[in-house]
């Protein structure tokens, strides 16, 4: 009879184990999605910046017209 609640304690305790590594994995997958979708986002910034800074550096036929037009 010791012997079976024995092994009923450590079946038990396993179990725990295992639910609780289970648990550790899912918030480590849902921390690392968070890192990616931050750094994403950051890279999103970044190339919306440099998009932004070319199109304000790069006169475009349009612009060149307007300045023309504009001089005196």
């Amino acid at each position: 009879m010791a012997a079976e609640a024995d092994m009923e304690a450590a079946a038990a305790t396993v179990a725990a184990v295992a639910t609780e590594a289970a648990t550790v994995a899912a918030v480590a997958t849902e921390a690392a999605t968070v890192v990616m979708a931050e750094a994403v986002a950051d890279a999103l910034d970044t190339m919306i910046i440099f998009i932004i800074m070319a199109e304000l550096a790069i006169p475009t036929r349009t612009t060149i017209r307007r300045h023309r037009r504009s001089a005196p």
